[in-house]
């Protein structure tokens, strides 16, 4: 396949054609608004720092879109609430060295369970599914129903 044309990253540094290039991945820190992050189409591709709160949380995912992907960790361990995504699931993840399916349309991660350094990787592959692929260090730590 030959290439349509050739990004080069500007003499001013600019950050959108230093991403272009793939010199680096956007990380986005997310900020809950009523215990809800709602996740932007536009980072597709980035890293997405989700907080700690008190309370249960849920990230609300942008409309399916074929290859949307999205990158969730965490700064800090989370505290003593849920967070929860709502779509429909298929893949694996791997909890405390254990394979585990996940298929449903509640994806959990438990109380306490998401440590920095977990990932959760959402990938769109129809107008109906996302790919859910996990690792994380908690057994347990993510149910999907």
């Amino acid at each position: 396949m030959k290439d349509v044309f050739n990004v080069k990253r500007s003499a001013d540094g600019d950050d959108v054609l230093k991403q272009l290039n793939g010199q680096y991945k956007k990380v986005v820190t997310a900020a809950y608004t009523s215990n809800d992050y709602a996740v932007d189409d536009a980072d597709t591709g980035a890293i997405i720092v989700l907080p700690t709160t008190g309370a249960n949380s849920t990230v609300t995912l942008p409309s399916y879109d074929v290859g949307l992907t999205f990158k969730f960790t965490v700064g800090a361990q989370t505290g003593a609430h849920t967070v929860i995504f709502a779509g429909t699931f298929v893949g694996v993840g791997v909890d405390a060295g254990v394979v585990m399916p996940m298929s449903g349309t509640a994806l959990t991660v438990a109380a306490s369970d998401w440590h920095p350094g977990d990932v959760l990787e959402l990938t769109c592959i129809s107008a109906t599914q996302w790919l859910a692929e996990a690792s994380f260090v908690t057994a347990d730590a993510i149910t999907v129903s």
